[in-house]
């Protein structure tokens, strides 16, 4: 087997729109996968990763509202990699507003953020604490009408992978 580039793929995005599904693709394409790691955690993982590209030549971070500061994380996951020759690539994640909705309501799972506003503040909360992240990111999925096999196409396509 040749050697190949260590890759570190960082995915992050709306909650409900499709991070779950996007790691699980991640894992099944050989990908080391870490999520909800709070954000004082990231620089130690990234070190971790950047000093043991054997160990660690496909790695995919989750980095989301749940991990504190989203911002803040990316920066110094990006900055911890970047420092280190490894330019990691951003993947994130929206969907439209209703779409979200309806998904936390058929998965009767809580927003992270939810409190006595309502779900829907709470995505509107949500986008705007992510909005920077968006900015740097390389890759933007919106998996409003996207099946989870044109989901994997799209991550495939990417990653330059074929299938």
């Amino acid at each position: 087997m040749p050697d190949r580039a260590q890759h570190v793929a960082v995915i992050s995005g709306l909650s409900g729109a499709g991070k779950t599904a996007t790691s699980k693709l991640f894992e099944d394409l050989g990908y080391t996968v870490v999520d909800n790691l709070p954000a004082e955690l990231v620089p130690g993982l990234a070190e971790l990763v950047a000093s043991e590209p054997g160990r660690f030549e496909r790695v995919a971070i989750v980095l989301d509202v749940r991990s504190g500061d989203p911002r803040v994380a990316l920066g110094a996951v990006l900055g911890a990699l970047e420092g280190r020759g490894i330019a990691p690539q951003v993947f994130f994640l929206e969907a439209r507003d209703d779409v979200l909705i309806r998904r936390f309501s058929e998965t009767r799972h809580r927003h992270p953020l939810e409190g006595r506003a309502g779900i829907a503040a709470s995505i509107v909360e949500e986008r705007r604490i992510l909005e920077e992240v968006r900015e740097q990111a390389d890759v933007i999925i919106d998996t409003s009408d996207l099946s989870g096999r044109q989901l994997r196409e799209r991550i495939f396509a990417a990653l330059g992978a074929s299938e």
